[in-house]
């Protein structure tokens, strides 16, 4: 690192490190990603890029944000408000991250001309989590998040006059840019635990400010499977994900497959285990208007699956989700009981499974933890806690035929459209795509197995 801040100093004399990270992080631990600010960033993260062959990505043109990746690092830059450090520091967040030193100053004595004018050492040392100033978080409530997340990470706790303004700097959250509160969530949700955020969230208001679809569970009393409200199941399936995802619950052999399964890529800092923590939160949100009590006193929640997806998508996209994030985890929601009214029809047959797995797409897997997540949330809230042993294994086999035996159940047709054109004597439309799925239904039932019985079969199926 000291070879690139060379570099830097070379290039700019006035460009600063920021952040809480500057004492601890070039040393360690980190709290945040490499903050640098300079009179031009735009120049200075392109030169960096060029120098250490990494890429340089604009965060924001008029803003001037720039960010270079290299070798697993990221350093991020931005220019420095009305040209003068103090005036940055000024306009920051919380005081552990208003705390800057001059580049071309560590090189010559470290932290000795630290740039502190807020505490911001004194409470990163007492673990103190404070508003540099009054408007700092009502201007900006999405800090409040921001907060949150450093609570968390850093195990820090908020001075009472912070708790106070973060608690009326939530109820704006649903005025605040929803990319940026969307990208937050994010970031609480790729936490080891999350619940205790969320949960946190909640207290404050944020939730009914920005995800009110969620919040609103609180209010939605559950049938006789469940002892507590729907708030508390939803949060009781994220915190069982949580523990699904860092292995627990599941055969030593599984964790690894799992393991890489929910950490594949997305996108830029997105990994599948966000959306299923977020699937796992958001599972019931059909339940509130489907709720229905009735003639013998009993309340009934038919097609909140259903529900459930439309609802989401209309969160999701207020919360700018992308297409492929509201479609997968919207699937994950719309399809979340399947699994247990396959377990309730008895032993199932190939063809169940493959309608299951053909069904939840990419998100086998994750369809399979999510039923699990669930019902380890509803047998917590009774005496003993423990999920019935038929329907965890029944689970668990599920999950196992999903990451090894997929091929079996979602076999690759062994002859192509066109040949099912010219071999049944139909034109190209949906019934091509029925006869290739009967075709793809004798695969999984093991009477076709070659291309050469696969064309048998086609034209038994003329006759």
């Amino acid at each position: 690192m000291d070879q690139v801040l060379r570099y830097i100093a070379e290039c700019e004399e006035q460009t600063y490190l920021v952040g809480g990270f500057v004492r601890d992080g070039l040393l360690g631990r980190r709290t945040d990603d490499v903050d640098f600010v300079c009179p031009d960033p735009l120049k200075m993260a392109k030169q960096v890029a060029d120098y250490l062959g990494g890429h340089m990505f604009l965060l924001n043109e008029e803003a001037k944000l720039a960010r270079v990746v290299y070798d697993g690092k990221i350093l991020d830059f931005a220019p420095i408000r009305e040209g003068r450090i103090e005036q940055d520091l000024r306009a920051r967040d919380f005081t552990f991250n208003a705390v800057a030193v001059r580049v071309r100053d560590y090189l010559e004595s470290g932290f000795a001309t630290l740039i502190d004018p807020y505490g911001g050492v004194e409470d990163l040392d007492n673990q103190v989590l404070r508003a540099v100033q009054p408007s700092t978080l009502l201007e900006d409530p999405v800090r409040v998040l921001r907060g949150l997340r450093f609570e968390a990470y850093l195990s820090f706790s908020p001075d009472e006059v912070t708790r106070s303004l973060m608690l009326e700097a939530s109820a704006l959250l649903g005025e605040s840019p929803q990319e940026r509160v969307r990208d937050e969530l994010y970031k609480i949700l790729a936490l080891p635990v999350s619940r205790p955020v969320i949960e946190e969230m909640f207290h404050l208001g944020a939730l009914d400010a920005f995800l009110p679809e969620l919040s609103g569970l609180a209010q939605v009393e559950q049938n006789y499977h469940h002892t507590e409200n729907a708030w508390i199941h939803s949060l009781g399936a994220l915190q069982a994900m949580e523990e699904i995802l860092r292995g627990r619950t599941l055969p030593v052999g599984m964790r690894e497959k799992i393991e890489g399964y929910a950490h594949t890529g997305l996108s830029a800092g997105l990994k599948v285990r966000q959306l299923l923590k977020l699937a796992s939160l958001c599972h019931d949100l059909g339940k509130k208007e489907t709720s229905f009590t009735r003639s013998d006193g009993r309340i009934s929640f038919y097609g909140h699956d259903l529900a459930g997806a439309k609802v989401f998508d209309m969160a999701g996209r207020r919360l700018r989700l992308s297409k492929e994030e509201l479609r997968r985890i919207s699937r994950l929601i719309e399809l979340h009981m399947r699994p247990l009214h396959l377990f309730h029809a008895g032993p199932p047959s190939d063809r169940a499974i493959h309608r299951l797995f053909k069904a939840a797409g990419e998100e086998q897997i994750g369809l399979i933890l999510l039923a699990l997540a669930d019902g380890m949330s509803t047998a917590r809230e009774h005496p003993g806690g423990e999920m019935a042993g038929d329907y965890k294994s029944f689970l668990l086999d599920l999950l196992n035929k999903a990451v090894y035996e997929k091929a079996r159940f979602l076999p690759v047709p062994l002859v192509d459209g066109v040949t099912v054109m010219q071999e049944l004597g139909i034109p190209q439309g949906d019934m091509v795509g029925d006869e290739l799925e009967q075709l793809v239904l004798a695969q999984v039932d093991g009477l076709v197995k070659t291309r050469e019985e696969a064309l048998d079969y086609l034209r038994v199926r003329r006759k």
